[in-house]
């Protein structure tokens, strides 16, 4: 009896054996390969377009629709040309992104204040009554600024202890906007007005992809903006940075224009400018070096 139960346990032991062992293993998938490698053969020796198609894999379908295959035109994901936020240049495309936004910012609140450059009393006082009655008849005044557009008088406020700025959308009567003044005003109002679109462009590179000319003419477009938002330096050179600029106090003396807020907004945004051109000159080979140091990453984190 003990025999009778030995032999099916060996017989049913050794079929076990030669299902799961790797001999059998490597015929079942030398079995598997064997018609794919018939079928390149036949391919490489001059097949025509039919058995080509023949080979061909079955196209994937939606996970909705439950199974593969069929000839069936269904629409994925990756076939759009816009999704939002999708950064097909990668995530350093935010840098330039940013960039252009802030030096945007700062072009259109630089080029519009009152307070571009300053002129401050270097000897004398000079004393207005043009301020209404309520404020107090008269005000001490520390200096005079001056914009593109307007102009502005920093006095005493005697309530607050401190000196403020009043803005006027006229400029004194006995100055004039002479070829340095219109010339900035041009070169500034170009800057905006390029700007715009290319601060666009670069929203929109989060969201779609855009071609190696596209990013070239945009680097082109913003080296431009630069040069635009620089300008506005040329003001300085203008008989206003030097002249008696208040009429009726030939005994005060201003000194020359000097950097005040809206003039240093317009050197950080023309740093901006220029720093976005570079990001889009190179972006491609940006993206290439995100994905070279994404890989660092994880073989240091799959090391460690």
């Amino acid at each position: 009896m003990l025999c009778l139960l030995i032999i099916p346990i060996h017989i049913a032991t050794c079929h076990l054996q030669k299902d799961h062992s790797m001999l059998n293993l490597v015929n079942i998938l030398n079995a598997l390969v064997e018609p794919h490698e018939s079928a390149a053969k036949r391919n490489t020796s001059g097949a025509d377009d039919t058995e080509f198609a023949s080979l061909e894999s079955p196209e994937p379908v939606h996970a909705e629709e439950g199974y593969y295959g069929g000839n069936n035109d269904y629409s994925t994901a990756d076939d759009r040309w816009f999704i939002l936020c999708s950064q097909p240049h990668g995530c350093i495309n935010i840098i330039p992104t940013f960039l252009s936004f802030a030096a945007f910012c700062c072009s259109a609140l630089g080029n519009n204040t009152c307070s571009l450059f300053f002129r401050e009393v270097v000897s004398g006082s000079v004393v207005l009554s043009w301020m209404p009655e309520e404020d107090g008849p008269v005000r001490d005044v520390a200096g005079v600024t001056l914009g593109l557009y307007s102009y502005g008088i920093e006095f005493y406020h005697p309530e607050d202890d401190e000196y403020v700025l009043q803005c006027s959308p006229n400029v004194p009567e006995n100055a004039v906007n002479d070829a340095h003044i219109k010339i900035a005003r041009g070169f500034t109002t170009l800057a905006l007005i390029i700007g715009f679109p290319v601060m666009c462009f670069l929203i929109l590179a989060n969201c779609m992809m855009l071609s190696q000319k596209v990013l070239r003419r945009l680097a082109v477009a913003l080296f431009i903006i630069t040069f635009c938002q620089s300008m506005i330096f040329i003001y300085l050179p203008s008989p206003i940075c030097s002249d008696d600029i208040l009429s009726g106090f030939p005994t005060v003396i201003f000194s020359t224009c000097k950097l005040d807020n809206g003039s240093k907004l317009a050197i950080v945004a023309s740093v901006l400018w220029f720093l976005t051109a570079i990001f889009a000159t190179y972006l491609d080979k940006a993206d290439l070096i995100e994905k070279r140091l994404r890989m660092i990453s994880m073989q240091v984190i799959d090391n460690v």
